[in-house]
């Protein structure tokens, strides 16, 4: 399953991850996120001969993994994802001009604030003034 050439830059083994978790190959060292595709034999990955991976695949964990439908083992490279994109057209649209809604916009004293702003010492003082007063009326009431 391995394709090998003379060349270590071309060496190939295209592995899937099918499944919804992380998969470590232990006797590869070597993890698999889930529903991605790595090639393991990748130049990069120096350490992974074309042996330790074919012996995997016979008879080691690869075959173990595939086996319980978790790695999918690719005889040639996966394709590359096209890009898709939606072609924005200037055609009109004759409902937007048309409304099922009708908005009414009301108007409440109690939102009104003066644009000046006081400070918390003047507004405690406010308040205890106007707790005062509450309180004299009260007392008057009596």
């Amino acid at each position: 399953m391995v394709i090998v050439s003379k060349n270590r830059k071309n060496y190939h083994c295209w592995i899937t991850n099918i499944s919804k978790m992380n998969i470590v190959v232990d006797d590869i060292g070597y993890v698999l996120y889930p529903y991605k595709t790595k090639d393991v034999l990748d130049y990069m990955y120096s350490h992974l001969t074309p042996e330790k991976v074919q012996k995997s695949i016979d008879s080691g964990d690869i075959k173990r993994l595939s086996d319980k439908n978790m790695l999918l083992v690719r005889q040639s490279a996966p394709e590359a994802e096209i890009e898709r994109t939606l072609e924005m057209t200037k055609a009109s649209f004759p409902n937007k001009a048309r409304s099922l809604l009708e908005l009414e916009e009301k108007h409440y004293q109690e939102l009104d604030f003066d644009s000046t702003f006081v400070s918390d010492e003047e507004f405690v003082e406010k308040t205890i003034e106007s707790a005062q007063d509450d309180r004299k009326s009260i007392i008057d009431q009596e």
